[in-house]
């Protein structure tokens, strides 16, 4: 019995000190005090640890090796943890003492209010950061580094890894902003600017009352730029976004001027595989992907159409409704389906993601055989009993005709409806209803 209780005990102590246990200490710089409850997560290749809670004080790791640091009170950096010894590793940290305060718009700002600038303070002082200030690690390397006035930033921000490597720079302009973020060898990572411009200007085609017809203008443009840690070019983009103020009148009367904006937005960049090949090719209404042997794997065509659900109202000038044709292609670029399906476009999104394609409701998909025409699914409305019913029909080309084969009804009262005409069911399997029925 005796021999049986030293064997579990020493099972379980050498299982204890197998075990990896990462607890960091934060303190506060400024006070020179242990800071509790700080958000903090630590990440290797597979899985995400110590986010469970605010203030988690530590956290199990399965096994030695590289992890990832984020904390964004600690650094605006990843920092990079070893851990070399099974049993408990402690790691102590300075949280930062530069920090930022932003400034929310208020509920009267309208579109064409400028984007507020951060003011800075340093260790949580009344008075706004004032002059050369660099912080540092608590290993003695420096965090951040920059100059100010009043709070505000003059000249450029420096942020640093926590071995001393530059991380970022980022530099205020006159109408906008600069922010270049590099790998820990020294290769830019990343090059953003951004820029706005707010005027205002007359309508040249009627003078007679200038104050009417005054109308706010407003553009804001982002250009990005991404390299590969070699230094290869992955991915350029550029975005435009043109705002007009517009007096449009909807059904329930005229809307007010600080109301209602129209925007353009202009988009334009392309993606590159590690050995320069072109990945992605993307515009305003198109996006073109590739695979490495420069083969056409897929292309998205959107195209603005008029929402009818909102016809005459208010809604429908902020409402943008888009119709899709999105086609796919095999290994040598022969063709193999098309799908139709339509996108309400009020958020700022060129095209949607291919997660959310998959729950999208499709018109109509056309399967190809060897590049010609073969099987389709259309959602048709038909009438019967003085109503229309919502109906899938699976069709079948025969002779160069659509000979139908199959139709199933759709209760638009129910949750059904989405299940049924989710794309997931068709956008990639053979074009059959018997897995939903």
């Amino acid at each position: 019995m005796k021999k049986l209780f030293y064997i579990i005990t020493l099972i379980v102590s050498q299982s204890l000190y197998s075990q990896i246990t990462y607890k960091p200490i934060f303190i506060n710089q400024c006070t020179n005090k242990i800071v509790q409850k700080v958000n903090w997560r630590l990440s290797d290749s597979i899985k995400t640890y110590g986010n469970d809670y605010y203030g988690m004080d530590h956290a199990i790791l399965p096994k030695k090796g590289k992890y990832i640091l984020n904390c964004s009170s600690v650094s605006s950096a990843p920092i990079s943890i070893t851990i070399k010894n099974n049993g408990t590793v402690r790691d102590t940290f300075f949280l930062r003492g530069l920090n930022a305060l932003l400034t929310i718009k208020s509920s009267k700002s309208n579109s064409n209010t400028p984007n507020i600038p951060p003011k800075y303070y340093f260790c949580n002082s009344k008075k706004p950061a004032n002059g050369k200030i660099t912080d540092y690690y608590f290993n003695g390397k420096k965090r951040e580094e920059g100059t100010f006035k009043n709070g505000k930033l003059v000249g450029r921000l420096s942020s640093y890894y926590r071995n001393g490597a530059l991380y970022e720079v980022n530099t205020p302009k006159k109408k906008g902003s600069q922010r270049i973020m590099y790998f820990e060898n020294g290769q830019i990572k990343t090059h953003n600017n951004f820029k706005e411009e707010y005027k205002n200007q007359y309508d040249k085609k009627d003078q007679i009352n200038e104050n009417e017809n005054e109308k706010k203008l407003s553009w804001r443009k982002w250009s990005a730029i991404e390299y590969y840690s070699n230094g290869t070019l992955k991915s350029k983009l550029s975005t435009k976004i043109y705002k007009k103020r517009k007096n449009e009148r909807g059904s329930f009367g005229p809307i007010k001027k600080e109301q209602y904006w129209g925007a353009t937005y202009k988009i334009k960049g392309k993606e590159y595989f590690p050995d320069g090949t072109l990945k992605i090719k993307r515009r305003n209404d198109k996006i073109e992907i590739y695979n490495k042997s420069a083969v056409l794997l897929e292309k998205i065509q959107s195209k603005k159409i008029k929402n009818k659900y909102f016809i005459n109202r208010a809604d429908a000038l902020k409402s943008e409704l888009y119709k899709y044709k999105w086609e796919r292609f095999d290994t040598t670029g022969i063709i193999n389906r098309r799908i139709i399906f339509k996108y309400d476009k009020s958020f700022l999104m060129s095209f949607p993601k291919h997660g959310a394609i998959s729950n999208l409701l499709f018109e109509e998909i056309i399967s190809f055989v060897q590049g010609k025409e073969y099987e389709k699914v259309v959602c048709e409305y038909v009438k019967e009993r003085n109503e229309f019913t919502e109906k899938l029909v699976l069709y079948r080309k025969v002779q160069e005709k659509w000979i139908e084969k199959k139709r199933i009804a759709v209760d638009n009262e129910s949750d059904i409806v989405g299940s049924i005409r989710g794309l997931h069911h068709f956008i990639y399997q053979p074009l059959d209803f018997k897995r939903i029925n």
